[in-house]
């Protein structure tokens, strides 16, 4: 094993190659903590209770049997055994140094450290030095091991100094040893001034710098290693340096409000959560560490017959981020190894000495929720819930939310003082008096129960753990347990699927598909006519089977989609010659790429979908043997465009504007693009790469018009659209389905058609859609048309005076680009325009919705009944204001004040800042409040058109938005009855997604 090092956004061994370190943290051994042994309070308090019980000299004997039997060759052998290669050791500062002989060290602090990292070694694994406790307490909580919830560490210098000495001495000691892959300096620190821990971190690196030049550094953001917005441009003096997240989710806990269920938007949640903690880093591109992470599991003595319920939430929840997480090819490590039951990997006995002398003392732990870390407060909330209120109605509101908030609200503060210190103190002796009369031989075998061979293994965490863990060794290296997939054909509109249970990365199976697709283009069709006929074969054998009642191989006339078991599908379309990835086209079958370039080339784009990278040569592209090509316009037709005398001319000319336009304008445009990719986000971007086939308007189903009139309209004028976790209400247009045109607002003509990038199509678009205005006798003046395709537009404009004038914009890219670096288009602009310059009548606003299943085959959705929306009348300020006072991140309050004028002028009072730019207009966080709907974000509302209705709504759902508005006490609008919520979801934000700025400059 060689030195690590830190190389960009990687980690790399000696040879440049990237290493994975994917593994656990062994806490709860070298820094003991109460949920994880079963005592209250802190470690030093139960060492110094157990020493009055027992005497110095019997305590220290116990304590050190219990070091030594938690982690000894056998854990080794089996973590190894997972296909794990990396352990973080936590270890509390005074093994090493006594508060009361500071500075001096104490040697029989290594005994313990040196053995399990050259039992580690001795395995292959990896490990990280974890500072878990400081002197002083560098965090508010129970695991820095200082008593109380003030984190004096960043008060106090001196405890600053005794750590970086502490440092120098590990680095003295450890300098040269290649198996550890770094030094994590401090834990979860909690620095209120966002300031010191930067001044720390210079002075720790300086120290270990000068001594050991080699190892690697991982620092943990501040807030407990969530932020780094403080940090700026600090990482310029750091070399060899990670940066290190803890990516706790809420849905791994007791005290989630929801069920996890792994829908689309909590899936997109636990992304959201998780690339905001590492944004800092990926707009500097450098490396990340996922440092703790992990959900908690239901125990069958406390959560009875809901325990196999509640813990197969709590995979999903596993799953789901490790997917996230094999994704961005994150290095990690899961709290924890080893523990009593809770959340450990492997966890002691309820039958062992211990296990048994503690039982009922656990139990009433567990009732009186004494642990912060998942406690179950719903058997003592009716104890604690008055004194919350208490305080709640005695200081002020704009007091109410204390540092570390708002990882600690108001109501996990006072938990944390009331029982977790408070009431875990008075339970300390009585912890330690159940060791009285022990003799050296029991303390021995109660010591003994946290031994391997005592502990049962948590089957379903390990399972998981192990089937994603075949990209920790070098890289592109593929263990043999693997993950599942799937190898398709399709022909003739139907998929033969043909299931592979392990290596699907594309390392295993991938490759393994690629090299049967033969490159010579001679051999290519002879295996061409080969798999048409070994299909034709397959469906004559096995029968069309849509209900998959076969899993290993089967027909279906559906296109298979990725699932929590499938999570690589490699398609070969043998009808357009496209090679699929998760069911995205991303290459030419017929033109292959060599297998370095195939596997640097699958990637993702912009909003999350499968697709190949930007630098993928573009003779392995797809598109060639994708895009439908444009329809053969007439010589009639064409001169038919050129009888109207029709100009080309920007938006201004053709909208008759004659002032600039101004900032407002600008705010209305950036809002139009959140719109559009939101839709782009919720139909997903495979969804629209199948319209790029689409030849002519004949060829659009009513759900593609569907969805193309969603676009058009959200541009021209935002409107209500509901857009859920896996469905979509988009515009009904039913009764125009097979018309070419239509009308759909006072004085708007529009007109769908495909391939507007191509002149002669747009001059036919432009002949058609002016014959049908110029027959429109109610109207008198400047009539507007728009020719859509979704990827383009046209404006028209024809004015109905003496002498027809027809003037057009020239066709303007609409649709984003999927790797787009700004979100912004000509289309959305010009549309937008229009949108601002036309007078609505309400009645206009009247639209039916219908309820789509997204379908990305041919078949591309089946409309049903359709649902009428509903509407209600501008919300009072009184009642707006309550709203922006939940809105307690000012990026989301600039969100709300762009929704309407009367909303600006009620946000203008919360922003402090009101010239703040280039905030994230969608900044969705990770919901903790009691009601889940009232931690709300800017995807939460609706926007409005300056002078007319507004619409705005709060919440997921009617039901939800009824107990909100209940929950702000204003009678009038209680009873909303059903309705279609107005909600826009945030874009899928990976490491290289759209950064949707406000605007430059806010100016109301």
């Amino acid at each position: 094993m060689a030195y690590l090092k830190i190389s960009g956004t990687k980690i790399i061994d000696q040879n440049g190659k990237e290493v994975i370190l994917r593994g656990a943290g062994l806490g709860g051994w070298m820094n003991m903590e109460n949920f994880t042994s079963g005592y209250p309070g802190c470690e030093f308090q139960i060492r110094a209770a157990l020493s009055g019980v027992l005497g110095r000299e019997k305590a220290e004997f116990f304590f050190d049997k219990f070091l030594e039997y938690f982690f000894t060759d056998a854990d080794a052998a089996f973590f190894k055994s997972l296909g794990l290669n990396c352990i973080r050791i936590a270890f509390n500062y005074r093994h090493f140094e006594d508060d009361m002989n500071p500075r001096v060290l104490k040697p029989e602090g290594f005994k313990h450290l040196d053995r399990v990292i050259d039992l580690c070694a001795k395995h292959g694994i990896y490990t990280i030095l974890d500072l878990h406790a400081a002197p002083g307490g560098q965090n508010t909580d129970w695991h820095s091991d200082a008593g109380t919830h003030i984190a004096n560490f960043w008060i106090h210098k001196d405890f600053q100094d005794r750590t970086v000495w502490l440092w120098e001495e590990l680095a003295k000691h450890y300098v040269g040893n290649t198996t550890i892959a770094g030094y994590n300096p401090l834990n979860e620190p909690t620095d209120p001034y966002h300031t010191r821990v930067i001044d720390f971190y210079n002075r720790v690196y300086d120290a270990i710098r000068k001594i050991d030049p080699h190892h690697a550094l991982f620092l943990d953001g501040n807030t407990f290693a969530s932020d780094f917005s403080c940090f700026g441009d600090a990482h310029k003096r750091w070399e060899n340096t990670a940066y290190a997240i803890h990516d706790y989710s809420l849905f791994g806990f007791p005290m989630s409000p929801e069920s996890y269920m792994s829908s689309e938007n909590q899936r997109h949640r636990l992304r959201r959560s998780y690339e905001k903690k590492r944004e800092w880093m990926d707009e500097r591109g450098l490396c990340v560490w996922n440092g703790e992470w992990g959900p908690v599991y239901a125990r069958r003595e406390y959560e009875g017959a809901n325990t196999e319920a509640v813990n197969e939430e709590r995979y999903k929840v596993l799953q789901d981020q490790l997917t996230i997480y094999n994704q961005d090819r994150l290095s990690w490590s899961i709290w924890l190894y080893k523990d009593i039951g809770f959340q450990g990997m492997v966890y002691v006995s309820r039958e062992t000495p211990y296990m048994t002398l503690f039982k009922d003392f656990l139990a009433k732990k567990h009732r009186l929720a004494i642990d912060a870390w998942g406690a179950d407060e719903s058997q003592i909330r009716h104890i604690y819930q008055p004194l919350i209120d208490h305080i709640t109605k005695e200081v002020p509101e704009q007091y109410q939310n204390l540092y570390p908030w708002p990882v600690w609200k108001l109501d996990s503060r006072v938990g944390r003082l009331s029982r977790n210190i408070l009431v875990s103190e008075f339970l300390i002796q009585e912890w330690a008096d159940h060791f009285k009369g022990k003799t050296e031989k029991e303390l021995d075998d109660i010591a003994k129960s946290f031994a391997f061979e005592n502990c049962l293994h948590r089957e379903g965490l390990n399972k998981i753990l192990t089937s994603n863990a075949s990209l920790v060794a070098e890289s592109r290296q593929v263990s043999s347990m693997g993950t599942r997939g799937y190898r398709v054909y399709r022909y003739k509109k139907r998929y033969l699927v043909i299931y592979n249970h392990f290596d699907s990365y594309p390392e295993g199976l991938g490759v393994e598909v690629l090299h049967s697709i033969p490159s010579d283009p001679e051999a290519f069709q002879i295996w061409l006519e080969n798999m048409r006929s070994m299909f034709e074969a397959r469906v004559a054998e096995l029968g069309v089977d849509d209900g998959q009642a076969s899993y290993d191989e089967f027909i279906s006339t559906r296109q298979p989609r990725n699932d929590l078991f499938i999570e690589w599908i490699y398609e070969m379309d043998l009808d357009n010659l496209i090679f699929h990835v998760d069911s995205s086209p991303l290459f030419r079958l017929d033109h292959m790429p060599p297998t370095d370039v195939f596997l640097e080339c699958i990637s993702f784009d912009h909003y999350g979908e499968r697709a190949y990278a930007k630098d993928t040569p573009e003779e392995y592209r797809y598109d060639c043997n994708w895009n439908a090509p444009p329809p053969v316009v007439s010589k009639d037709t064409l001169e038919v465009y050129k009888s109207l005398n029709a100009t080309s001319a920007s938006i201004r000319e053709v909208l008759a504007v004659q002032q600039e336009f101004t900032s407002r304008d600008a705010a209305h445009v950036r809002l139009i693009e959140i719109c559009v990719g939101s839709i782009m986000l919720s139909v997903g971007t495979s969804y629209l790469r199948h319209m790029e086939r689409i030849r002519d308007r004949s060829e659009m189903s009513e759900g593609v018009v569907a969805l193309a009139m969603t676009f058009m309209h959200n541009a021209i004028r935002p409107l209500p659209l509901y857009l859920s976790d896996d469905e979509a209400y988009r515009l009904d247009v039913p009764s125009k389905a097979d018309s070419k045109i239509w009308w759909t607002q006072t004085g708007v003509c529009v007109q769908l058609s495909t391939h507007l990038g191509d002149q002669r199509n747009l001059q036919a678009a432009i002949s058609t859609i002016v014959a049908e205005m110029m027959a429109r006798t109610d109207q008198s003046g400047a009539i507007y048309g728009v020719v859509f395709s979704v990827f383009h537009c046209a404006i028209v404009c024809v004015d109905q005076g003496a002498e027809a004038n027809v003037k057009h914009t020239p066709a303007l890219q609409f649709l984003p680009s999927y790797y787009a670096e700004s979100p912004s288009t000509p289309g959305i602009t010009a549309l937008a325009h229009l949108g601002r310059s036309l007078k609505f009548n309400r009645e206009d606003l009247s639209f039916l919705y219908h309820h789509i299943f997204p379908d990305f085959q041919e078949e591309t959705g089946v409309l049903k009944s359709p649902t009428p929306s509903s509407r209600f009348d501008s919300m009072p300020p009184e009642l707006l204001s309550k709203i922006a006072g939940y809105l307690v991140k000012t990026e989301d309050l600039l969100a709300f004040a762009l929704s309407s004028e009367r909303a600006a002028s009620v946000a203008e009072y919360f922003l402090r800042y009101p010239h703040l730019n280039s905030y994230s207009l969608l900044s969705e966080v990770e919901d903790e409040s009691d009601l889940g709907h009232i931690a709300l974000t800017a995807g939460y509302f609706g926007t409005a058109f300056d002078g007319g209705e507004t619409t705005i709504a709060v919440g997921v759902d009617s039901s939800h938005l009824r107990t909100l508005l209940t929950h702000v006490h204003h009678d009038e609008y209680r009873d909303s009855g059903s309705c279609v919520i107005p909600t826009y979801p945030g874009l899928h934000s990976n490491p290289s997604s759209l950064r949707y700025s406000v605007m430059k400059n806010l100016t109301m």
